[in-house]
């Protein structure tokens, strides 16, 4: 027999003091299996250095209570639009999203 967990959560925000740890306390407060979260702010490109410390803690909740991180959803800032004919605007989206993929690998 399989048994198969339902995914349950939401959008959470993000927190350059408190990281991925203040994001799954805030998804676990809801009950969720899972969540969604930026790694800044949506609308505009600055970007803080991620706590290398903040994010190990928070992968070893999220193993505690049994969020599987592949699940977690990393929302892409609305400011990246692959389909801008001008081509400084499509460069600079293509090298800001190549920048938000390596901060998800963190």
């Amino acid at each position: 027999m399989v048994i198969k967990m339902l995914l349950i959560g939401s959008h959470v925000g993000y927190s350059s003091k408190t990281g991925l740890v203040g994001s799954l306390e805030e998804a676990l407060s809801y009950g969720s299996t899972t969540f969604m979260y930026y790694t800044g702010a949506p609308q505009n490109s600055k970007r803080l250095p991620l706590d290398k410390d903040l994010i190990e803690k928070a992968h070893e909740k999220m193993k505690a209570k049994g969020i599987d991180i592949s699940k977690v959803i990393v929302h892409a800032p609305y400011i990246i639009n692959l389909a801008n004919d001008d081509i400084e605007k499509h460069n600079f989206a293509v090298s800001f999203l190549k920048e938000e993929c390596k901060r998800c690998e963190t």
